[in-house]
Order: structure tokens, then C-alpha cells, then sequence
């Protein structure tokens, strides 16, 4: 960890066993709701999941760690299917499970998408799944923290521990620890992105964010933060937003943690821009955040689909690119969506050279780290990946010129109409028979 700071986080680094001992005892003193948002197939995967599970229970015999664990369970078709899938968790006193695809909740969504015009999207994924669990909490522990972690996450590479009580700790840790004056309001994890692969070796992942993200805030900065036009915004504004997302070191992470003033007041993204669209919603906020580093890390890997935009990461890079450039249209009073902006295209071509040319820069980089590291590495495949991610970024600025307001979020928990969140609540307790 490097004991420099930015303006905007306060990366605390990885924490030591010895400060998380005391976090256990911290954590007694606050609320806390934890989430877990799976599959059908992720939760019914006994050696991953199940390895969750099993930490989480040796953490609880230490206390009331986490106060509620929430389940949300998607793609489970049958009542028989939702049982298979929240059987492990169950195995936890006072955890809850809300099957996401049951009749009554299809009806629920359905009638929040007609007499509310809430986007409830059809196909079910994290940001939905989320949401439902934050309505859930608001309607029942309005007052509670909310910390996430994906179910996914592999339980070790050989000796090397991956998934353990670390992750939930450390995502907690600046929230509960009643030694920081201020207190933090979010917490963002960032990792080194880890694969074990079939010859024993590691390589290096997290492409997205490394040869996307990265570049592109890099590129956006230099060209976007001087924009000249009739319509006038706030230069500085802009480029306080791309250096504070430059400064989440993985903007991307799936694991985080939020007080109860945060959990309830930010809008939820559905698509594959859900992680940078959160923040979006904390730029400009009075939020304290901080950034903890969970060491190395895997999970399940998303694969390319190079000649299907609407498949894997080819489709992710155009969602979170589109996320990112709604938040800088918003910023400049919709220069870039308006058709009299015609210098604003040219622009964009030209920061797309430097995209490439700092995403190249990277590469160098990261063959030097690899190197160094023995992992493994292919500078000829990420060469090619990047090509798969300009691809994108192209295809993303077209269909947000044509469709500047096409992604709605889901709205903050305050905003949906409590007969809604009642509704919910018995849903959930028929689902729970132990409530």
C-alpha cells in the first residue's frame, strides 16, 4: 500500500488479521445486512458457494457479525429449484432468501413496471437482484448497513486462501471502526484479478478494467475536459469526474459496503454498467469512501465474444463505456448528445487514438508485471482485446447519440410507493417460513 492518498478515497490498503480481530468486535455494536445475490447455478455450486457459506458460520460463532444475510436468488424456475438453491444458506440462523422468479414476485415486478413505470428489467441480473434485497432492507432494517460480495468467488488457488472472512471483514472495517472521527459511508474493494490455469500457472485478469476503463477515463480526460461549444458547463466539474473515477483502482468490483444514508439514496443500474453507475451516483456526494485491498482475487470469468457484440465482455465494455459517457453528457449540459455538437464527434475520433495508444502503453506494462510474477501472459491476445474494446467504445457512443435516455435506473427505496415494499415484505415472508 502506498501511503499516499488522493483527494477523493482513503485507500486504507490490505488490512491485518490483528485489526479485523477487533472489527469482529466493532461490528457488534452496528447493524448489518448482508447480500449475497447468486444464480441458480452459482448457489447450488457446493465447493464455491458452499465454501462461503461455511466461513460466514464460523465467523457468526464469533458473534453477530452481520445481523441479516440475504440471499437473492435468480433463474431458480420451480418452488423445488428455490429450495435446492437457498438450502445452503439456510444452514445460517436468521438468514433470508428471496426467490427473485417466484409467481408472486413476477407479479409484483410486473405491476411496479405498469402503475409505476419502474424498469424492472424481464431478464433477471446483479443490479435487479440487488435492488430487491435494498427494498427489502429499507422496508425492514431501514437503518441497516448493506455489504455485498459476489457467490462466485473461488475458495482458494492451491494454498493460497481466496474466499475467507477477510472479505466481508475488510469491506466493513472503515464503517464499524469507531476510532475514524467522520466515519466512512462507502467502502470499494479493489484486488489483484488472479487465474489459475490448466499448466499451474497464474494469469493475470480483470481485462475489462485494465484495458478499458483504465485507457478510456486516461483518453476521455485529455480530449472531453477542454470541449468548446455554445451550450457552457463546468470544465472543472468534468474533470473532478474522471479523476475521481480514475481513482478507484478497480472501478469494477463487485464487493462493496454502504451506511444506511448511502444504501438508500443511490439509484441502481441493471445492466453491466452497474458498478461505475454507482460511482456515478456518489460523485459530487458528501459520502466519505474508502478503498480496501482484498489481496488476490477470482471469481467466475466473463469470456470474449469477438464477433457478437451482444454477448460477454464485448457487450459489457459497451455498457460500462455507455455508463460513463451519460455521466459526462450530464455534466456538460448535453454536449454530447446534441446534434449541433458536430465538433464533439470529431473529438471523440481523436480520443480514441489515444485510447488505443494508452491501452497499448498498458500492455508493456503488464507483460513487465507478469514477467516479474511468472504468470503467464499473452501481449498478442490483449493486443487483441483492446481492438475487441474500441470496437465497443465505438458502438457505444452511436447508440447513446441515438438513445441518450434509453437506460433508466431503478429508483432510490424512498421513491417506490410503500404498498410496493409491504408487498414485498409478505412475499418474502411466505418465502421464509422462519420469519
Amino acid at each position: 500500500m502506498s501511503v499516499f492518498q488522493d483527494k477523493f478515497t482513503c485507500d486504507m490498503g490490505k488490512l491485518s488479521q490483528g485489526y479485523l480481530d477487533d472489527v469482529v468486535a466493532h461490528a457488534f455494536k452496528h447493524q448489518i445486512t448482508g447480500f449475497i445475490p447468486t444464480t441458480f447455478a452459482d448457489a447450488t455450486n457446493t465447493e464455491v458457494f458452499g465454501n462461503q457459506i461455511n466461513i460466514i458460520k464460523g465467523l457468526q460463532k464469533r458473534g453477530p457479525v452481520i445481523n441479516t444475510l440475504i440471499q437473492g436468488v435468480d433463474m431458480a424456475k420451480t418452488k423445488s429449484e428455490f429450495e435446492k438453491a437457498s438450502s445452503l444458506i439456510r444452514e445460517i440462523p436468521g438468514s433470508i432468501a428471496i426467490w427473485n422468479d417466484s409467481p408472486e414476485m413476477l407479479e409484483l415486478y410486473e405491476d411496479m413496471r405498469e402503475k409505476e413505470r419502474i424498469p424492472i428489467p424481464s431478464l433477471r441480473g446483479k443490479g435487479s437482484n440487488m435492488w430487491t434485497s435494498l427494498l427489502y432492507r429499507y422496508a425492514t432494517a431501514r437503518g441497516s448497513s448493506f455489504v455485498l460480495w459476489d457467490s462466485d468467488i473461488i475458495p482458494s488457488h492451491g494454498e493460497r486462501q481466496i474466499f475467507g472472512e477477510h472479505i466481508p471483514l475488510s469491506l466493513i472495517a472503515p464503517i464499524v471502526d469507531p476510532n475514524f472521527k467522520k466515519g466512512y459511508d462507502f467502502v470499494k474493494a479493489y484486488y489483484t484479478r488472479l487465474e489459475q490455469i490448466d499448466s499451474g500457472q497464474h494469469e493475470l485478469k480483470g481485462r475489462v478494467t485494465r484495458l478499458l476503463v483504465s485507457p478510456l477515463l486516461a483518453a476521455l480526460k485529455k480530449h472531453f475536459a477542454d470541449v468548446s461549444g455554445k451550450k457552457s458547463y463546468d470544465k472543472k466539474e468534468l474533470r473532478d469526474y474522471l479523476e475521481f473515477a480514475q481513482t478507484f483502482k478497480y472501478p469494477l468490483a463487485g464487493e462493496f459496503a454502504m451506511r444506511s444514508n448511502v444504501a438508500g439514496s443511490i439509484p441502481i443500474q441493471t445492466d453491466w454498467g452497474l458498478e461505475i453507475g454507482s460511482i456515478n451516483e456518489l460523485f459530487g456526494k458528501k459520502f466519505g469512501i474508502a478503498q480496501i485491498d482484498l489481496g488476490i482475487y477470482d471469481h467466475k470469468h466473463t469470456y470474449e465474444y469477438p464477433d457478437d457484440p451482444d454477448k460477454g465482455l464485448n457487450k459489457m465494455a459497451e455498457e460500462v463505456t455507455k455508463t460513463i459517457i451519460r455521466q459526462m453528457n450530464a455534466i456538460m449540459n448535453g454536449a454530447i448528445s446534441s446534434e449541433n455538437k458536430s465538433n464533439v464527434d470529431e473529438i471523440f475520433q481523436d480520443m480514441l487514438i489515444d485510447y488505443q495508444r494508452y491501452a497499448e502503453g498498458a500492455i508493456t506494462k503488464y507483460y513487465g508485471v507478469s514477467h516479474k510474477n511468472g504468470w503467464h501472459y499473452e501481449p498478442i491476445e490483449e493486443l487483441k482485446r483492446v481492438d475487441i474494446f474500441k470496437d465497443a467504445i465505438q458502438r457505444a457512443y452511436k447508440v447513446f447519440k441515438e438513445k441518450p435516455k434509453s437506460q433508466k435506473p431503478l429508483p432510490v427505496c424512498g421513491d417506490v410507493d410503500n404498498k410496493y415494499a409491504t408487498r414485498l415484505v409478505e412475499i418474502v415472508e411466505m418465502q421464509n417460513p422462519r420469519l
